[in-house]
């Protein structure tokens, strides 16, 4: 740590982290031509089955359009195949592909191994403590998104 970040804000350590992770995510995924947000879909879709792009969206907390550029390079890499419903043949569904099968055990050894290195030397108490931490702030995301906090300059001078 180069920088002073005794005298950084929670906030600001958040965005540091976040971004810490994220670049550290894309060195070691490299060599499976995944990135961190790709990585990110095949744990979903490991978890919770075969979904539609619209329900990816919203696990992922955006919005369809946004989703459908890494959905389309992941079945062009061969991670993700669009088969249609089996009740509505109109919508397609996203399917994990044998290559995404193969890779999935080696991604989620990568990302233990990411999760221990960034909690080396924190308790198991500590990590629990910061787990529910993180929980109430996402909570509090949750209940506060439907807020209109659009202020402008102008309503903050008056």
């Amino acid at each position: 740590m180069d920088y002073n970040m005794e005298k950084m804000s929670a906030f600001a350590l958040m965005s540091y982290l976040v971004r810490s992770e994220m670049m550290m995510s894309k060195r070691w995924l490299q060599n499976m031509d995944l990135k961190p947000h790709q990585a990110g879909i095949l744990f979903i879709l490991d978890r919770d089955g075969s979904m539609s792009q619209k329900e990816l969206a919203r696990v992922l907390r955006q919005t369809p359009p946004s989703v459908t550029n890494a959905i389309q390079k992941m079945e062009q890499k061969g991670y993700i195949l669009r088969k249609p419903d089996e009740k509505d043949q109109r919508m397609l569904r996203l399917h994990l592909t044998e290559k995404s099968q193969k890779y999935l055990s080696q991604v989620k050894q990568t990302f233990r191994q990411m999760e221990a290195e960034l909690f080396e030397g924190i308790s198991k108490e500590e990590k629990e403590e910061l787990r529910k931490i993180l929980l109430r702030m996402l909570r509090n995301v949750e209940k506060n998104k439907d807020n209109d906090r659009k202020e402008t300059f102008e309503s903050r001078e008056k």
